[in-house]
């Protein structure tokens, strides 16, 4: 349950801002990333979601298995 509200709210902060980018950026949880990026692509169907891999002062925000969103 707390996945489909993850992803609904992203969904709904990402169309009321009107924009067609996301930024997920994890750190050692690419599979987490994957498949919430296929859920969001579902929802919002002209989004364009890209992943990053975390690193150097990024990971001291997600930690290990941590997602960090950016619009």
């Amino acid at each position: 349950k707390a996945f489909k509200v993850l992803v609904s709210t992203i969904g709904d902060r990402v169309v009321n801002k009107g924009k067609d980018v996301l930024m997920i950026t994890y750190c050692a949880a690419k599979e987490r990333a994957l498949k919430i990026k296929k859920e969001l692509s579902q929802l919002v169907p002209n989004l364009k979601v890209k992943l990053l891999q975390a690193g150097g002062l990024s990971t001291t925000y997600a930690n290990k298995g941590g997602l960090i969103f950016a619009i």
